[in-house]
């Protein structure tokens, strides 16, 4: 991720002035200026380092460095989705992610739970040719590990809470959701699409990268 300067318009017209060398006279012979910017970051389980840079991509210029900063929690378990397994609405899937390789718990109902069943994937896995592609090469991150756990027991059209990790990792807040009405004979008819490509949330720009859709037909 990357934002240009010209993203502060005080630090192009110098309004955050800082004098770094001054004449015996006192006045100033060296001037700096300042400029800030917003990132909005995810626990990626890495460390994060900002670098400012010119020159573009293309032959980039390390002008400065950030200390690394840490996340506190990396192995937190995160990004939560659930899903129906069949069509009788009593039993729910629960996928998340983790640093942590061990088997953690979903909590649910009355005190129920259920252990997780843990897999990944590794940058061998990804789709490339002769010429690594970004999967294998500058695009590859560490996925984690996928955590995923079946409710079950449930009612079908019924609320309930659950909450999913481990006492030594943590634990998601508690999310509550309705279970689906149990299927009948009656048809549904429905369009699925996918691939509408991706945007920032906070206006920065990445070395490559496809549009956010904003139509699509």
């Amino acid at each position: 991720k990357a934002a240009y300067l010209k993203n502060d318009p005080d630090y192009l017209s110098c309004k955050k002035k800082d004098c770094k060398q001054k004449a015996p006279d006192g006045s100033c012979i060296l001037t700096t200026c300042s400029a800030s910017f917003t990132f909005h970051v995810i626990n990626i389980r890495t460390d994060i380092e900002f670098v400012a840079f010119a020159n573009g991509f293309a032959a980039p210029c390390i002008l400065g460095r950030s200390q690394p900063l840490l996340f506190a929690s990396p192995n937190r378990p995160l990004y939560g989705h659930i899903s129906s397994i069949d069509s009788t609405g009593t039993s729910m899937k629960v996928t998340w992610v983790s640093g942590n390789n061990s088997s953690q718990l979903v909590q649910y109902g009355n005190g129920k739970s259920d252990k997780s069943v843990v897999t990944t994937f590794t940058q061998q896995d990804m789709c490339g040719a002769i010429v690594k592609s970004p999967a294998q090469d500058f695009g590859w991150h560490d996925p984690g590990y996928i955590h995923s756990a079946i409710m079950t027991g449930l009612q079908p059209s019924t609320n309930f809470a659950f909450k999913y990790g481990s006492d030594s990792v943590g634990w998601s807040d508690e999310i509550q959701f309705r279970t689906p009405p149990a299927g009948g004979s009656g048809k549904l008819k429905f369009l699925a699409y996918g691939d509408m490509g991706k945007a920032p949330r906070d206006a920065t720009v990445e070395h490559y990268i496809q549009p956010g859709a904003l139509s699509v037909s």
